[in-house]
């Protein structure tokens, strides 16, 4: 599929939505791969959702397909990520 190479040859888009599956849960966050891709990102704690998240657990699983939001690249060049950007498309 076109769509997926190019998301394999140039990455994510900022701003767009893709369908990801959670890797592993930390109490900061939870580390998503974008299907279909070798792309990694971070849903920080307060992209969960609205309100306080005390423990990540609490909404997320791994292996949970998710749908998340491209924020931005942080200083790292590491995808920053967002659960509850996406729901509002």
């Amino acid at each position: 599929c076109k769509a997926e190479i190019e998301l394999s040859l140039n990455g994510p888009t900022i701003n767009e939505c893709y369908q990801a599956i959670v890797v592993s849960l930390k109490p900061y966050g939870a580390f998503v791969d974008i299907l279909n891709s070798q792309i990694s990102g971070l849903v920080h704690v307060s992209e969960i959702q609205d309100g306080r998240v005390e423990k990540v657990e609490d909404f997320l699983k791994e292996n949970d397909i998710v749908t998340v939001k491209v924020l931005g690249k942080d200083d790292q060049g590491k995808y920053k990520l967002s659960i509850k950007a996406a729901k509002w498309i």
